[in-house]
């Protein structure tokens, strides 16, 4: 075997490995809640819910009283959104869980996801900023 082509092969091969890699890190960012306000927390709870409902996610706990919602994420079961209202109408919504949340970062499927989330809760006209 000729040692040049072999090292030639190595060097690809680990150029490829490291390019595979440097693909695979992009698909994370930074794990940040998200914050939407409200005029009034129970018109809050009662569009999160609402909306929620009409998207077809499946809720995983629900609490009218503690103003709180948590449903399983679409992109990946064992991932979870959650929503929890206070009493200055503030929203804030967080993920967590499955191989999607890794420590304090996220894969851009699941943010992407959350950020579509975001956009329903908007197009409901309940949100004022």
């Amino acid at each position: 075997m000729n040692p040049m082509k072999s090292n030639m092969q190595r060097r690809s091969f680990v150029l490829l490995a490291l390019a595979a890699f440097a693909a695979g890190c992009d698909r994370w960012q930074p794990l940040q809640p998200k914050t939407l306000y409200y005029r009034d927390p129970f018109v809050a709870f009662d569009s999160a819910f609402a909306t929620l409902k009409t998207l077809e996610y499946e809720f995983v706990r629900l609490s009218r009283p503690h103003f709180f919602v948590e449903v399983e994420s679409k992109r990946h079961s064992g991932s979870f959104i959650t929503m929890q209202i206070y009493g200055d109408a503030r929203m804030i919504v967080r993920a967590y869980g499955g191989r999607l949340v890794r420590g304090n970062t996220i894969h851009k499927a699941l943010a992407r996801e959350i950020d579509n989330l975001i956009s329903a809760f908007r197009a409901s006209g309940h949100v004022v900023r």
